[in-house]
Formats: C-alpha cells, structure tokens, sequence
C-alpha cells in the first residue's frame, strides 16, 4: 500500500502556505491529473486544497511517496497550450 513519506522541509512549506498534511496526502495518492515534470526528473500531482488549485512535485522510491514541495494558485502552469509548450508531460 503507497503511503506518504514528509520532509521537515514540506511540513515547513505546508505550515507557512496554510495548507493541511492530510489534504496534501490525499492529493499526492489519489489525484487523477498528474504530470512528468522533464526538467526536473520529478512526477506532479495537481488537485485542489479548497478553493485553490495546487501543484505537488514528489518522488517515489518503492511503495513511498515523498511529496518535495506544493505550489498554489498562477505560479504554475497547468492546462491549455501552455502546458504542450511546458516541460510537463502527462503521467500514467
């Protein structure tokens, strides 16, 4: 069974941006829309923590998900055209 593996780091980024572990795990192991980051070697996962739209690189080593930071809101891009011309490619 995955399971989620935190970093100090992450806890640190999550408690700064206001964002909950839990709804944070439930997108690193339940999202439908991820992607293959090819710059940085990572996958992504985007979902939703309420109203804002989020963005989680993580790695995975075994049945582990070491989700490395999260992003929210414009500072990203997601969708559309943009996201062809990106380094994201989508993932399985």
């Amino acid at each position: 069974m995955r399971r989620v593996v935190w970093t100090e780091y992450l806890r640190y980024r999550a408690q700064l941006r206001g964002f909950e572990l839990a709804t944070i795990e439930q997108i690193a192991l339940f999202s439908e829309e991820r992607y293959f980051d090819n710059i940085t070697q990572r996958r992504v996962a985007v979902g939703r923590h309420g109203r804002q739209l989020v963005v989680i690189p993580y790695d995975e080593e075994g049945e582990a998900v070491l989700p490395v930071t999260i992003h929210a809101g414009g500072s990203f891009i997601c969708s559309g055209p943009a996201l062809r011309a990106s380094s994201w490619m989508a993932s399985d």
